[in-house]
C-alpha cells in the first residue's frame, strides 16, 4: 500500500480519538448475489453505505480459484552466479546499457522512459522548469509529474501532473493536478480530468481498459465530498461516478481478472464488479477506546483472484493480513506490526498465491540476522500457515525488495550503513538453501528505504536512494553503473515495462 495512504489514516485515527465517537458494529456477513448489469447512473444520486454490513462478495467473472494444497518451492532453471570476493567499483558512465526491457521514471519533474532494446532516453511528459528546487518525492513544481501508475500487461499508463500549487503557510502547500493518459507506443498523451485537488489517487486496469481515480464533487468546491470515478480508457469515453467516498479514500487494487476493482475510505474496504454496483467487504471500527479502533486498506491481491492482502491500521501502527473475498475470513500475519521503527516486514505474492515474507531483526537489524519466510493461506481456519522460514545467520542490516524471481529463486537487497561487504543483491535458491551474494551495493542509511526494482530476466536490479543516486548493478558485471548524471534529479519510481515495439516518433 501506498505509504501517504497510511499518513492519511493515522491523520484520520487522530480525529476520531480526539473527537470520540461510537464503535461500529461489524455484523454478521451476508451472501451476495453475482452482480448484474445496472443502467448508466449519471442522473442518479450516488450510492452510500446504509449500514455496516460486511457482505460475502461473488466475483463476477473472477479467474477460477484453486485448491491451495501445500506446494513445493520453486527451484532455479539457471546455476547462481559464484559470490563476489569485493565490491565492484561505481562508474560512472555516459550513455545508458543495452536491456531488452524498457523501464519508465520520473526525474528532473519529467517522466521519461528508456530501453526497449535501445539506449536512448526518450522525455514522455516534460516537467517544470530544470532550474527549479525539488526534493525527494515531499516538494514539487508547478508543471512537474508528480506520480504515474503502469499496468504490468498494458501500454499505457496514467500520470499526475501539477498545474497549481498554494503555500498555505501552517496548513502546508496545497496541489492541483490533471491526471494524464499516455501512449506509450507513440509518445502521445491526453487528459483525463482536470483540476484535480487533494491527496488524488488513481489506478489503471491491468489491461489498461479502465481507469479508476478520486474526484472532488463538483457541486461543493469549498467542501470535502469526494466521488469514485471509473472511465473507460478509449478514446471519447466519458466518466462515470460510482460512489461516493469519505476521506481518506483510494489505495485501489485492480483484480486479475480486470472487472473488480477494491478500494478504501474512512468506512472500510469497497469491491466494485465493473457490471454491478459497490459492496463494502469490511467495515472500519472507530470506539472510544484505542485499542479497539482498526480500519483496512488494500495492497494487492493474490493471483488466484481470491485473497486480498489487505494494511491494518490500529491507533498506532498496524499489521498486515489477508482477506478471503470468498467468505470475509480474515488472516492475521503474525508479527508483522509496525510502529515507529525501521524494521518492516516485507510481504509479497508469489504467483502460486502464496507469500513471501521478509523480516529484519526485530530487536537490533544492525546486530541480527534477517529471516525469509513463506506463508499459505488454508482452505479453511483462521490462522496462516508457515510452509518453511529460514534466519540468514550470516547477514546483519536491512533487508528489502525481496522477490520470488522469474528463475525460481529468492531475491532481496541487503544493505548495511558500516559495513560495505554485507550491502548486496542477494539470492537464494530455495529456503534452507544456499544463499548467493550476486553484486554489492552501495549502502545506504540506518533506515534503508530504497527502491530496489530487479530486472524482469533476474540479472540485477535498479536501486533509487533516497539522496537521490541511482545505481544499476549487474550481477554478470564488473562494476556498478552510476546512473544519476543521465537519469536526471530525483530520479525515482521505476517500473520495467513489457517487450513491445516502439514507435521512432
Amino acid at each position: 500500500m501506498k505509504y501517504w495512504f497510511r499518513y492519511l489514516l493515522f491523520a484520520l485515527l487522530l480525529l476520531v480519538a480526539c473527537g470520540g465517537g461510537e464503535e461500529a458494529v461489524l455484523e454478521v456477513p451476508t451472501p451476495v448475489v453475482a452482480a448484474t448489469a445496472v443502467p448508466d447512473t449519471s442522473d442518479t444520486p450516488l450510492p452510500t453505505a446504509t449500514s455496516n454490513i460486511a457482505p460475502t462478495a461473488t466475483l463476477s467473472g473472477q479467474v477460477a480459484t484453486p485448491t491451495l494444497a501445500p506446494t513445493p518451492t520453486l527451484m532455479p532453471t539457471e546455476t547462481a552466479v559464484s559470490v563476489p570476493q569485493t565490491n565492484p567499483p561505481l562508474e560512472t558512465i555516459s550513455q545508458f546499457p543495452m536491456l531488452g526491457h524498457g523501464v519508465v521514471f520520473i526525474a528532473d519533474g519529467s517522466l521519461k522512459m528508456w530501453g526497449q532494446g535501445t539506449q536512448e532516453l526518450k522525455t514522455l511528459l516534460s516537467g517544470g522548469p530544470s532550474s527549479a528546487t525539488r526534493s525527494f518525492q515531499t516538494e514539487f513544481v508547478v508543471g512537474d509529474i508528480s506520480r504515474f501508475v503502469a499496468s504490468d500487461e498494458a501500454k499505457q499508463l496514467l500520470a499526475l501532473k501539477i498545474t497549481d500549487r498554494t503555500d498555505g503557510g501552517d496548513a502546508g502547500i496545497s496541489y492541483t493536478y490533471d491526471l494524464l493518459w499516455v501512449d506509450l507506443l507513440n509518445g502521445n498523451s491526453r487528459a483525463v480530468a482536470t483540476g484535480l485537488r487533494g491527496n488524488v489517487d488513481f489506478a489503471l486496469s491491468n489491461d489498461g481498459k479502465h481507469a479508476i481515480y478520486v474526484t472532488q464533487r463538483p457541486s461543493s468546491p469549498n467542501s470535502e465530498q469526494y466521488a469514485i470515478t471509473l472511465l473507460e480508457t478509449g478514446a471519447g469515453s466519458l466518466p462515470r461516478a460510482i460512489a461516493d467516498c469519505q476521506l481518506p479514500c483510494g489505495s485501489f487494487a485492480w483484480h486479475p481478472d480486470n472487472q473488480n476493482v477494491v478500494w478504501a475510505d474512512q468506512q472500510g474496504l469497497w469491491l466494485l464488479n465493473l457490471s454491478g454496483q459497490p459492496t463494502r467487504l469490511v467495515a472500519n471500527t472507530f470506539a472510544a477506546e484505542p485499542a479497539d479502533v482498526l480500519v483496512h486498506a488494500p495492497e494487492s491481491w493474490a493471483r488466484n483472484g481470491r485473497f486480498l492482502l489487505i494494511w491494518r491500521g490500529r491507533y498506532e501502527g498496524g499489521d498486515r493480513a489477508v482477506l478471503d473475498v470468498t467468505n470475509s475470513r480474515v488472516l492475521e500475519l503474525p508479527d508483522s506490526f509496525v510502529y515507529a521503527n525501521p524494521t518492516i516486514t516485507e510481504a509479497t505474492w508469489m504467483d502460486d498465491s502464496r507469500l513471501l515474507v521478509m523480516r529484519p531483526n526485530g530487536s537490533n537489524p544492525l546486530e541480527g540476522s534477517p529471516s525469509i519466510e513463506i506463508w499459505r493461506v488454508p482452505d479453511s481456519g483462521s490462522e496462516l500457515v508457515r510452509e518453511a522460514a529460514q534466519t540468514l545467520t550470516t547477514l546483519r542490516g536491512f533487508p528489502t525488495g525481496a522477490k520470488h524471481l522469474p528463475d525460481g529463486r529468492f531475491g532481496f537487497a541487503l544493505s548495511h550503513p558500516n559495513d560495505g561487504q554485507m550491502s548486496g543483491l542477494y539470492a537464494l535458491k530455495g529456503i534452507n538453501d544456499t544463499l548467493t551474494r550476486l553484486t554489492g551495493i552501495p549502502p545506504a542509511n540506518a533506515y534503508y528505504e530504497a527502491d530496489v526494482q530487479w530486472l524482469p530476466d533476474s540479472t540485477g536490479a535498479m536501486i533509487a536512494n533516497q539522496d537521490g543516486h541511482v545505481v544499476l548493478a549487474l550481477a554478470a558485471a564488473d562494476t556498478l553503473f552510476d546512473l544519476t548524471p543521465l537519469v536526471g534529479q530525483w530520479g525515482r519510481s521505476f517500473h520495467w515495462l513489457p517487450r513491445f515495439g516502439l514507435s521512432n516518433s
